[in-house]
């Protein structure tokens, strides 16, 4: 970006020298701003931050009760946001991007935001008053997002006194009004056509990360056209690093901050950590979170950030993303495989007969691994859950495997670990009578079967013809996020013994778990593992099984007579 002219900003640094607040001349932004026009009026920073910090009183944890005295970064973004204003006296700033990681207040700040612009910010006609019948919506990926921050408002109504006043909250319809002005907040629906008609003059887009959409935000956006001086407030923290809104959004953002696009009408804070540092420095962490020593502190962040770096692959990941606000790839390593060593000690099978379980199919399409996962729960509460594999492949893969100079599989063969089927495609039939065998020696509660392809015969095969209590279940992520959550969380405890097999050791090391779904939800990914994870999809779906989860994503067949 260029820098504006020099005879057009000369005679505004000369204003802002005289009036003192020149040192909020910043950037190439702040220079075009002055060519266009712009002014920084301190009646302006200064009312609003009297509205946080004599008009707001905390409503939850240890502030509670106390006024809201405001963060150096929080006091920074609000006199800028309300401070800067255009020749005419209305706001220079038209969105707010506020990046940063959670847990640094930024739920109350947006809140106490989204109600001064509502009911307290003067009007630029007409400085003795509000403006009145202003409307302020909060737009989320979900109604219960949405909640989240109308509850928040709710409560800082009804905790300060000038609000207490003033305003009237409505929780059945997620309304906050002024009867005085007209005014009102309201939560929308997560859809696009919830913003027709709508004449916003501020909105709240609560984490854009898990935002699937770009209609909604492209109504809103424009909902304001006809106010005098619309807001738009996008506070998020970072989300996964995949095309969507987020991405063009933080990217934008970016841009404007590093002076390469001219855009004085969007005020930029983001709050990162440098990705190439490590995840326990100290520096990087208090870089990333501006609210330490305040709402977070820096030795419980390192902590965790140790804590992340000693459990599994998917812990580090969320410490970046949550803690470090860095953007984290939607496919990542699951499990580490000496972080699987932990619960792993020899058992015997054979004393489980009459004991109940679970199983888990995960069923070869044409050639590959085939894998049944037998589930133990504990006998105990906080005990250990046992799990036993039963693997085939067919002999076609085994020689092609030792031609590659890799001879695993023949010695897992030898070893009786996996079974060898004849010819160079999966027999499905062999499978089938082996599950008989297992079904006959062990006390299966439920068979949960992957159903995609020839699953879902198969599954019917069993249940029909063989009577074993078998179920179809679906390989997305509301069918697995869940589960691998569990699994992790007991192999992180140490509660998951695998017997110490050591084709599902190497299994579990390929596992890549993928985040889709609206909330960053995880499912195991084939085709980004590194090699075979047929066990681990056996072992997901037994746990799934084992939860008792009513699922939409799983079908129980009926019995054909």
């Amino acid at each position: 970006m260029k820098p504006p002219p020099k005879r057009l900003i000369a005679a505004g640094l000369k204003q802002a020298t005289a009036e003192g607040w020149a040192d909020l001349i910043r950037d190439d932004q702040d220079r075009w701003a002055l060519a266009e026009g712009c002014r920084f009026v301190e009646r302006f920073a200064d009312h609003a931050v009297r509205f946080f910090e004599r008009g707001l009183v905390h409503a939850t944890g240890r502030f509670s009760g106390r006024p809201f005295i405001l963060q150096p970064w929080q006091r920074g973004i609000v006199r800028r946001l309300f401070g800067w204003r255009r020749p005419e006296g209305s706001r220079r700033y038209r969105t707010l991007f506020c990046f940063l990681p959670k847990k640094n207040g930024k739920t109350t700040f947006s809140a106490g935001l989204l109600l001064y612009v509502t009911e307290f910010e003067p009007d630029p006609t007409d400085l003795s008053r509000s403006e009145p019948a202003n409307e302020a919506y909060v737009a989320s990926t979900s109604m219960e997002v949405g909640k989240i921050a109308h509850r928040e408002m709710a409560k800082l109504v009804r905790k300060s006194p000038l609000l207490r006043r003033r305003m009237t909250v409505h929780d059945s319809t997620r309304r906050i009004v002024s009867e005085r002005t007209g005014s009102f907040t309201r939560v929308l629906p997560h859809k696009a056509e919830s913003a027709e008609g709508m004449i916003a003059g501020a909105v709240l887009y609560d984490e854009i990360h898990a935002m699937k959409s770009t209609r909604l935000y492209g109504a809103l956006r424009y909902s304001g056209a006809s106010r005098t001086q619309p807001l738009g407030i996008e506070i998020t923290t970072a989300g996964i690093d995949q095309p969507g809104l987020m991405r063009d959004r933080y990217r934008y953002a970016k841009r404007v901050r590093d002076q390469e696009h001219k855009d004085t009408e969007i005020l930029v804070f983001i709050a990162e950590g440098d990705p190439e540092l490590p995840i326990d420095d100290p520096d990087n962490l208090t870089r990333a979170n501006p609210s330490v020593g305040e709402t977070i502190q820096l030795e419980d962040l390192v902590k965790q950030a140790r804590d992340a770096l000693a459990g599994t692959a998917n812990d580090v990941a969320q410490f970046k993303r949550y803690r470090l606000n860095l953007f984290v790839g939607a496919e990542q390593g699951w499990i580490r495989p000496e972080q699987w060593d932990r619960g792993q000690a020899a058992f015997d099978v054979d004393a489980l007969q009459g004991r109940p379980c679970y199983g888990g199919l995960d069923l070869a399409k044409v050639s590959d691994f085939s894998s049944l996962c037998l589930l133990w729960p504990p006998e105990l509460p906080e005990g250990v859950w046992l799990a036993w594999w039963r693997f085939w492949i067919p002999e076609a893969q085994v020689r092609e495997r030792m031609a590659a100079g890799d001879m695993s599989y023949r010695a897992w063969a030898d070893e009786g670990l996996i079974t060898v089927t004849p010819g160079d495609t999966t027999d499905h039939q062999l499978i089938r009578r082996d599950i008989n065998a297992e079904a006959q020696r062990f006390n299966i509660l439920k068979l949960g079967v992957d159903r995609n392809f020839e699953g879902w015969q198969f599954t019917q095969d069993l249940f029909n013809d063989d009577e074993l209590p078998a179920v179809g279940i679906g390989q997305g992520w509301r069918s697995q996020d869940v589960p691998m959550q569990r699994i992790e969380a007991l192999v992180k405890e140490a509660r998951l013994n695998g017997g110490g097999n050591p084709v599902m050791r190497w299994m579990v090391g390929n596992a890549i778990a993928k985040q889709v779904g609206p909330n960053g939800n995880y499912h195991l990914d084939k085709s980004a593992a590194a090699d075979k994870v047929d066990g681990v999809a056996a072992l997901v779906n037994a746990k799934h099984l084992a939860l008792a989860v009513p699922e939409e994503d799983t079908f129980e067949f009926v019995a054909i007579f």
